[in-house]
């Protein structure tokens, strides 16, 4: 049984434009949240999320995307776990989809909902976006 969360931690990074890209490699990351939308994809070991009362074990090759303000709280299952992030702000979207500021997803495992097909358009989006957001 997991002990309450008496403190949350607000993440903050610059962004461009709305958007912020990155790898990291966790071991254990406190319960957190932030304005942005957030899709993390497992790259290497599997990730234990805590987060909307539920806890999800995430295995290479699966996503999640957290609403924003959503608090989450990231744990190693047995080696570091490295992933890719990609946070994207409300606004960057919402002259396109003005009804994105009152959507919240209800089951954040991207792999519920979508299709084989569809994950892997969007591992390989997020690789193309990865390579143009780092030159």
């Amino acid at each position: 049984m997991r002990a309450p969360v008496h403190e949350l931690e607000i993440i903050r990074y610059p962004q461009t434009d709305g958007l912020c890209m990155f790898f990291d490699t966790i071991d254990y990351r406190t319960a957190h949240f932030h304005p942005e939308w957030e899709i993390l994809l497992v790259l290497e070991n599997a990730l234990l999320i805590h987060t909307a009362g539920e806890e999800m074990t995430l295995s290479p090759g699966e996503m999640v995307l957290f609403n924003p303000w959503q608090a989450h709280e990231f744990h190693r299952v047995e080696e570091s776990c490295t992933a890719l992030f990609l946070q994207f702000s409300t606004e960057l979207f919402s002259m396109a989809f003005p009804k994105i500021e009152h959507l919240i997803m209800e089951d954040s495992r991207l792999t519920a909902w979508l299709h084989k097909q569809e994950q892997e358009e969007i591992i390989g989006l997020l690789f193309h976006m990865m390579d143009v957001y780092l030159i």
